[in-house]
């Protein structure tokens, strides 16, 4: 069963944080300092805050981070008023 929830700004910084950490670790791959860029970010999300994502509606689950992973964030989403964000979703 697929879940939808409406993004707000604490949603938005946590998926803009989780990809950032998915830029991390790619870059660290590609110069060998990591392995696994995939298991590393999983990693870091499943040691994120769960307290702070169930606040806005995200699991730990795969579904939920590869959502994340997959979700575009753009340049009017970073810049909008966050109230009307209510019409934006993220699926998983």
């Amino acid at each position: 069963m697929t879940k939808k929830i409406k993004l707000c700004k604490k949603s938005l910084r946590i998926i803009i944080l989780i990809q950032a950490k998915k830029k991390l670790a790619i870059n660290e791959s590609i110069l060998s300092i990591s392995k696994d860029w995939y298991m590393d970010t999983k990693k870091y999300y499943q040691n994120f805050p769960s307290n702070m994502l169930s606040e806005v509606g995200l699991v730990k689950t795969d579904s939920c981070f590869n959502a994340i992973l997959k979700f575009k964030v753009t340049k009017v989403m970073k810049h909008t008023i966050f109230e009307s964000m209510a019409v934006t979703d993220l699926s998983y």
